[in-house]
């Protein structure tokens, strides 16, 4: 559903001015990238003046050998792979949920009730994970890169005590793109010499409960188990992080270069301003108003802006600049704002979700990005 507010970001190459229109998170922003070092140039047009301006990258082009949607017989393959592995990945998740997720859980609620959050039942379920859509891509550094549809729809059966109440989760899906990278190339078998594994972007998921969580106060506990499971993910396989191993020792490619590999630019936001945003406050008068800031996300970063109070055309003009590390042009940055209420959960205003790297180097952005409420 959207609304009349938008946003409207100008970027490239090179730090740039600002180029505003329209109404939103409107005359908002500027998004630079620097790349992180140098071995092509490109031409790209300054917005200010119009002018050329030049601009060293570093790309990992790539060819596409296979890519969109997979055959059936691709994708059976994969998945009757993943049907023989599950009882084995099963116990591993259980365990996991068990020694990490419940603690995660529990630090995630308010200090005055650690410790309330207790296990009763737990049982993963029989569903498989479902691949689809599977792509494959040679680099120019000839790096076999795999893009992997995936989605899972658990019939879990969990029972957990939170206050003492008993609350159940019955139903757990996700959805995302596995990506795995097999570099660096190799002369013999397997004619690579190690592997990446990773999401480039967040997957989403998302959680059935029943009984007391459809009561009040369940927001605050749906929020903690669905941040701490994200959390978990995140930390474990969303870039920078990954599952890598080394295969061979005849190349120079060792664990600390598949593990934790060099961001390959920086991409710097520059906050301004937003227009015509919902009012979610009520003022004396009956005219509505808000406390909006901003947060952007980029993989497993995240940057809040400062509240502007009263208002639903804000102007932020200090502390507005964040830098996020960029691993890969497939990453996507997301727009969220919010109202801030002190005795309550904030509220939503609108948001702008899923702007690729790769659509914003190089060369200029300028265009209005409506936001859209939930």
């Amino acid at each position: 559903q959207k609304h009349g507010a938008e946003l409207t970001m100008s970027s490239l190459s090179l730090p740039a001015a600002f180029v505003g229109c329209g109404a939103g998170l409107g005359a908002l922003a500027t998004l630079w990238f620097q790349r992180a070092s140098a071995c092509a140039s490109c031409s790209v047009r300054s917005p200010r003046n119009g002018g050329p301006a030049n601009a060293v990258v570093e790309r990992r082009d790539s060819t596409i050998l296979a890519g969109g949607s997979s055959s059936n017989a691709d994708s059976e393959f994969l998945n009757g792979i993943v049907r023989i592995l599950w009882p084995r990945i099963n116990k591993h998740l259980k365990t996991l949920v068990e020694e990490n997720i419940v603690k995660a859980i529990d630090a995630a609620l308010p200090s005055e009730v650690h410790g309330s959050i207790k296990i009763a039942k737990l049982s993963i379920g029989a569903s498989t994970p479902h691949f689809g859509g599977i792509g494959v891509r040679l680099t120019n550094d000839e790096a076999i890169v795999m893009d992997l549809g995936i989605d899972l729809t658990s019939d879990l059966d969990v029972q957990i005590k939170a206050f003492q109440i008993p609350l159940g989760i019955r139903a757990f899906s996700f959805h995302g793109t596995l990506t795995v990278v097999l570099w660096p190339p190799a002369c013999k078998p397997p004619f690579f010499g190690g592997f990446q594994v990773y999401f480039v972007n967040p997957p989403d998921i998302s959680i059935d409960f029943q009984g007391a969580m459809q009561v009040a106060n369940s927001k605050m506990i749906y929020r903690a188990i669905h941040d701490a499971i994200m959390k978990a993910i995140m930390n474990a396989m969303v870039i920078p992080a990954r599952i890598a191993q080394d295969l061979s020792d005849d190349d120079d490619i060792g664990m600390n270069e598949l593990k934790y590999p060099e961001p390959i630019g920086v991409l710097r936001l520059l906050m301004r301003s937003a227009r015509d945003l919902p009012g979610g406050d009520l003022n004396l008068d009956g005219t509505r108003t808000s406390d909006p800031y901003v947060i952007v996300e980029l993989g497993q970063c995240s940057w809040r802006s400062k509240t502007v109070h009263k208002t639903t055309n804000p102007r932020w003009e200090h502390g507005n600049v964040a830098d996020f590390l960029v691993y890969d042009e497939q990453q996507c940055v997301n727009f969220k704002v919010y109202d801030e209420d002190e005795y309550s959960q904030d509220d939503l205003l609108g948001h702008a979700r899923g702007i690729h790297v790769a659509e914003l180097v190089p060369g200029v952005v300028d265009e209005p990005l409506p936001l859209e409420a939930d």
